[in-house]
Formats: C-alpha cells, structure tokens, sequence
C-alpha cells in the first residue's frame, strides 16, 4: 500500500501491472478497488483523461461493488473513483457516505467522504472529516497520505497554514511523494517564503527534474484542486 500511493518513479505502472495480473484472484472486491484506485492515481498523475482508461477504471469499480458492496474500504476507493469521473460525483458521493456508515472509524472512508463534501462546495466540512481521516490513520504505513488529503481539503477551506503543515507532515513521512512537494512550492510562494520555496523546489527537481515553480501556472501541471481553492492565481502575481 505504501508504495502503491508513493508516487515514485514507476511505481504507479507498477502497482497496475501486479494489480491486473492478480485481478482473477479478487473475492471480496478489494483488488478491484485498488486497481481502479490506481488507474485514478494514474489518471492525475499523467494527465490520462482517454476514454480507454475512464472505461477501465468503470469496469473496476463496478466488479469491486459487485464483489464487495458491503465493505467500507471497497465503497472508499471506488466512490473517489467516480467523485473524479465527469458526470459520477452523485455516484461517488452517494459510495463515501455508506463507506462511513459501514465504518465511522475507516480513514479511507473518512478520507472519501471529505473528497465528496469538497466537491459539493462544503470545505469546512471537508476540512473536518479529512482531520478525522487523519486521526484514525495514525501509524498507518501510507499515514502520509491522509496528511496529504488533508492538506487539499483546508487549502479548499482557504487555511493555507494548515494546509502547507498538512503538506509537510506527508513529505516529512515519504519524502518520494511528489505531489506533497509540488503543493509546499505553492503554498510557500503563497505565503512569500520564499527561501523555503527555493528549498522545496531543489528538493522536487530531485524526483522531477524539469520542474520549474512556473510550471504550477501551466494549465495542464497537476494541481488542480490548490487551482481551484485559487491559490495557483495567487503565486502567479509573483512567479508571473
């Protein structure tokens, strides 16, 4: 699970690979789950919007309800699936909210529901559910993550210093976790820090080496939720 949210060089098509070998394997749904789960992570990642894969990714999620209906880490990963598809956010929200009355406790569930609320135009109550996720994450090997889902839902909010010490608690915890990076360049130009902006852009070109902080004003570069709260408007007074 740890590496299969890592982000790392390949490690993405990895996970995919040896999700879609074992898929024959699924009882309970959950290799489904996971495998549309990654197509999504690829999806973000490598700006895949191709018919193909949406398809893919509705295949898999369908087959893992099919399988697994009734279990609260299946309907998480499936409802951000579709919360992330044109068209399915109703679908998605309608999966986040029985994910967490299967399990009020589950962080993916937690995580899911905050995703869903963000998406409905409610980020203070986003914000709270993702600091649940959080809660109930602790010591988790991919702890990180939930620090990361975090962070986006108080940037939504406009809590840019929760948000940037969200940022640094999931790099501090995978330092290979690029997204976390790309959204601490941001919120560090945001606030006008500007050596540790200078610090975290080193530290990205590292795993990403054509990085450039301009590249956070390219339409395309993926950061569409920080873009959305209007922080990327905001940096581009200053890298613009």
């Amino acid at each position: 699970m740890t590496r299969l949210y890592s982000f790392k060089e390949g490690a993405l098509d990895e996970a995919a690979q040896i999700l879609d070998t074992n898929i024959h394997l699924d009882r309970s749904g959950i290799i489904s789950a996971l495998s549309a789960s990654v197509l999504l992570a690829r999806s973000v990642e490598y700006l895949d919007v191709s018919p193909a894969l949406k398809e893919t990714m509705i295949t898999r999620a369908d087959d893992a309800l099919y399988l697994g209906s009734d279990h609260a880490f299946v309907n998480a990963l499936v409802a951000r699936v579709f919360l992330n598809i044109s068209g399915e956010d109703s679908k998605g929200y309608e999966l986040a909210n029985k994910a967490v009355l299967l399990d009020p406790q589950n962080p993916y569930a937690l995580n899911s529901a905050a995703a869903a609320q963000s998406i409905l135009g409610a980020p203070k109550e986003a914000q709270i559910l993702a600091r649940e996720s959080q809660k109930f994450a602790k010591s988790q090997p991919n702890e990180f993550w939930f620090d990361a889902g975090f962070s986006l839902s108080a940037a939504s909010a406009g809590d840019i210093t929760a948000a940037r010490n969200a940022a640094l608690q999931s790099h501090q915890k995978m330092r290979s976790f690029r997204p976390a990076l790309r959204w601490l360049v941001a919120y560090s130009y945001y606030e006008r820090d500007f050596k540790m902006a200078s610090e975290y852009t080193r530290r990205l070109k590292i795993l990403e080496p054509d990085f450039h902080p301009s590249s956070l004003l390219e339409p395309s570069y993926p950061v569409a939720i920080l873009r959305q709260a209007g922080v990327i408007d905001r940096i581009g007074e200053v890298l613009g």
